[in-house]
């Protein structure tokens, strides 16, 4: 019994392998997912920006509320993330629970942390709208269309 539980174990690994291999780029790519996404709605609101800032809207306060839309869509993120990664790891182990008699052990610190990194990413990709809005010519934008 514990060679085929030794022999199941090892099954895991090497499927988990792969996975904990391409981690770092995973979260490179969603990086670059995620600021160019804030890129995208910034495009999209750029005239509204401008309005706003021709009626007295200041870069802090534009900042602010950029950093506000960003982690809450973190927040969001990181809270459907959790809870997928939860239900997906379960479901692994209920397929594969004829073949491997143990039940994962899971550390509710390392979703934790994992989506306080998902909102420190978004929170660090709002910082190119901001810095894009603070260059933004208000006549040029509200004119155009």
């Amino acid at each position: 019994m514990e060679e085929f539980n030794n022999d199941a174990l090892a099954t895991v690994g090497a499927f988990l392998q792969p996975m904990h291999s391409m981690t770092y780029f995973i979260l490179l790519l969603a990086t670059v997912g995620v600021i160019n996404n804030l890129l995208i709605n910034y495009i999209q609101k750029r005239r509204t920006i401008a309005m706003y800032k021709s009626i007295g809207l200041s870069n802090r306060q534009n900042r602010k509320m950029t950093l506000i839309e960003g982690f809450s869509s973190g927040l969001i993120g990181a809270v459907i993330a959790i809870v997928v990664s939860y239900m997906e790891i379960q479901t692994i182990f209920l397929v594969a629970e004829p073949k491997i008699s143990m039940t994962p052990e899971l550390d509710i610190w390392t979703f934790l942390v994992a989506g306080t990194l998902g909102i420190i990413v978004t929170l660090l990709g709002s910082i190119v709208p901001i810095f894009k809005s603070r260059k933004m010519k208000l006549v040029e934008e509200i004119k155009f269309e």
